[in-house]
């Protein structure tokens, strides 16, 4: 049987110019003929050129595919039961954008009380839904918010009590004791300073987030030399790589070219330095780190570390860069809260750059790559640098080769 859509004239009364203004458009199905009849604003709702002839099975194409079963089985509930139905779906017009709809079906009855057609009304909702679709979102974003906070303040209750019990027993006890041996008292000494480090490092790290997250971080981006910044983060890890038994290495790239970033130096330092004191952490003893960097092929300054560590599993990695989470090694005896990694990647990220995961093998180690934005810097000398520390610019015999010679402006 022919199957076809035709056009019902909309007429000029009154009611049809209301339903016009509203947004109305009415729909008819004759299941004898298998005819649909659209009003010219039900035409215009799937966006279809005005008079167009198209088979009827063809008007389940302009529902969106998450809906059709829905509605047909809804259609068909009216058409053998006379249940009407009143249904919001998402239609896809004749351009293929997405718009939504609500839809209503009654059915139709003869004079002996057969059901003969199914008709009904097509409503735009379009504006009103995603109205209320942003409105859901906004709130979930706030619950999302609440139980950030919540647990937030649940993980900092702890971990700032845990330095703070440490200084305050180890200081009542060099109290209650006045005439502890000097070992003794220097040990006390140790763990009250090694408590107070780990404080000041654990309240700046959380000082900081609070900016970048209010929006409130400035930056003082300079050209900076990237060998030169990373010697230095080498240096100040090289006792801390030691205790571990580690070998630190700098890998230059291969055509040893000068390689200057545009970023904030002491941001920067900062990215780095978790990035290798999380890979002296998390490594083995007889390990090693290996620090290299070169430019990508997007034009700015890859930095990898690699170590030879404990690794990621696999299922932990989605919460590798998540506020307070630090893969189950809670219970382990490193120092941590999980602040470090969500944090280098936020001063990654306002610095032009990036920071993620590239591989991690459980047991075997991983590699991180930190992305900084290139300079050029045709001249420029690292000793001109009044940002650098004198003391960390002088040449060492255990340095690492410079990956090219530089000139003077």
């Amino acid at each position: 049987m022919s199957r076809a859509i035709t056009q019902a004239a909309d007429g000029d009364d009154p009611l049809h110019t209301a339903a016009r203004t509203v947004g109305l458009g009415t729909w008819q199905i004759d299941p004898r003929t298998e005819h649909l009849h659209l009003c010219e604003r039900a035409w215009a709702l799937f966006g279809l050129p005005e008079g167009a002839q198209r088979p009827a099975a063809e008007s389940m194409g302009y529902y969106a595919p998450e809906y059709r079963e829905r509605l047909r089985q809804a259609y068909e509930a009216c058409l053998e039961s006379g249940t009407p139905y009143d249904l919001e779906f998402e239609a896809v017009t004749y351009s293929g954008e997405r718009r939504w709809l609500r839809v209503t079906g009654e059915p139709v009855y003869d004079e002996q009380g057969s059901i003969v057609a199914v008709r009904g009304a097509l409503l735009d909702i379009d504006a009103y839904k995603r109205r209320e679709l942003a409105l859901i979102e906004a709130q979930q974003e706030a619950e999302r918010t609440d139980r950030a906070k919540t647990e937030f303040l649940s993980a900092m209750s702890h971990e700032l009590r845990t330095p703070l019990n440490a200084i305050v027993g180890f200081a009542q006890l060099l109290c209650a004791d006045q005439e502890t041996d000097p070992a003794t008292h220097n040990e006390y000494l140790r763990h009250i300073l090694s408590a107070g480090w780990h404080l000041r490092d654990l309240v700046g790290d959380i000082l900081d987030l609070a900016r970048i997250e209010a929006g409130r971080t400035a930056l003082n981006p300079e050209v900076v030399h990237l060998p030169d910044l990373l010697q230095e983060c080498l240096r100040l890890v090289r006792e801390q790589a030691a205790e571990g038994g580690l070998d630190l290495h700098l890998e230059p790239p291969g055509d040893e070219a000068a390689i200057n970033i545009w970023v904030d130096r002491l941001r920067a330092k900062q990215v780095v330095l978790n990035l290798l004191t999380n890979a002296i952490k998390y490594n083995r003893s007889g390990g090693s780190i290996t620090l290299a960097y070169a430019p990508d092929a997007d034009g700015q300054a890859a930095v990898d570390v690699l170590d030879t560590g404990l690794g990621i599993d696999p299922e932990g990695r989605a919460g590798l860069f998540q506020t307070f989470d630090r893969l189950g090694q809670e219970a382990g005896g490193v120092e941590g809260v999980g602040l470090g990694l969500p944090l280098a990647r936020r001063l990654s990220r306002l610095m032009g750059g990036d920071l993620w995961l590239v591989e991690s093998t459980p047991g075997a180690g991983s590699r991180f790559r930190l992305t900084l934005p290139m300079a050029s810097a045709e001249g420029w000398d690292r000793h001109y640098a009044p940002s650098l520390d004198p003391r960390l610019l002088e040449e060492r015999a255990d340095d690492p080769p410079p990956a090219a010679a530089r000139r003077r402006g």
